[in-house]
């Protein structure tokens, strides 16, 4: 198992927009991906511009093929100019 945090805040008024691409973005992983397993889009309560992504894969090797996919390689084309601030952790069974 090999899971992935991002943590995002999106710029000034592409909030709404940068939601709608993440939840389209967990779908697809979801659907074409057999080893990517959990892809939840979470929005902060506090600020409206913030989300968390928690997502769960097969192994390191699952997640560097979701990288690869052509549907994350344009999503991350597309979402950069709107997203402000990310931070990336990994985390593995203890």
């Amino acid at each position: 198992m090999f899971v992935v945090l991002v943590k995002l805040n999106a710029n000034p008024f592409d909030a709404s927009r940068l939601g709608k691409m993440l939840k389209h973005q967990a779908a697809e992983s979801l659907k074409r991906e057999p080893g990517c397993t959990r892809f939840d889009v979470l929005s902060d309560m506090q600020s409206e511009e913030g989300f968390l992504l928690y997502e769960i894969y097969d192994s390191r090797e699952a997640f560097d093929v979701h990288l690869a996919m052509e549907h994350t390689t344009d999503f991350l084309s597309n979402a950069r100019p709107l997203i402000s601030h990310k931070e990336e952790s990994y985390f593995r069974p203890v």
